[in-house]
This record gives C-alpha cells, sequence and structure tokens, in this order.
C-alpha cells in the first residue's frame, strides 16, 4: 500500500505550480460551487414568472435572503460558523417560540429542549451592536 502519493490531472499549462492549482484555482473553485449551492437552498433561481419586474423583485429578495444568511454564520460562535444555511435556518429560524409583549418588554418563551439558545443571542447582539448602513 502506497502512502503520501498524489497524483493531480490537468490539462494548465505546467508552468504552473501544483500547490497554486490546488490552493489558489482549484479550492476557489469548488468555495464558489459551494456558494452557488446555498444559493440555491434559498431558492434564489426560482424566477418562474412570465414579466421582468416580478422576476427583479424576487431576485432582489433573494439576494438580500443570501447576503443576510452569511452575515448571520458569520456571527456565529466558533465552530458553528461553519453551519450550511439549511442549518441556520432550521436552528435559529424557524423555531417555536411564545411571544408576549407587557407594557415594558416582549419576552420569548423558548421550548425547554431548544439548545441553541446561546447561538442565537450571539448572533442577535452581534447584530444588534453593528450600524446597518442604507
Amino acid at each position: 500500500m502506497m502512502t503520501g502519493a498524489a497524483y493531480h490531472v490537468t490539462n494548465m499549462p505546467e508552468r504552473y505550480d501544483p500547490q497554486y492549482l490546488i490552493e489558489q484555482v482549484y479550492s476557489r473553485r469548488g468555495a464558489m460551487e459551494l456558494r452557488i449551492k446555498e444559493y440555491r437552498a434559498l431558492e434564489g433561481d426560482k424566477l418562474s414568472c412570465q414579466d421582468f419586474t416580478p422576476n427583479q423583485v424576487r431576485l432582489l429578495f433573494h439576494a438580500l435572503a443570501h447576503n443576510t444568511m452569511y452575515l448571520l454564520r458569520r456571527h456565529l460562535p466558533g465552530p458553528r460558523q461553519s453551519w450550511s444555511f439549511e442549518s441556520i435556518q432550521k436552528y435559529l429560524i424557524r423555531i417555536a417560540v411564545k411571544i408576549t409583549q407587557t407594557a415594558k418588554e416582549i419576552v420569548l418563551h423558548w421550548p425547554s429542549d431548544y439548545q441553541w439558545k446561546r447561538e442565537f443571542w450571539t448572533c442577535h447582539r452581534k447584530l444588534q451592536s453593528q450600524v446597518m448602513m442604507c
């Protein structure tokens, strides 16, 4: 059994260093393909109207949703920053919370078994402290 041997077949000219090709070309391509997959997970490619204007508005809303999800993921603590958009939706957005409003405050009543409260409030604090520029 051989160990440590790796072969990469490419049609790129020989003048390129294999390390450069792997780290700068192929890794970036893979990262971009992941971004496209995430965008499709938000159904950003669903432009089914016959008219241009509704499709343009849908595309803008999907781009806004994508940027919001990206910002949320960036503000997650530590290893949670590698969560997919589906995980963020599942654990932080699509949650059952009872909301009550009193004269002084709005109270969120979490399910007793909800384990992602810390991540939710970490994102909330970081986003709240950011200055939103329009």
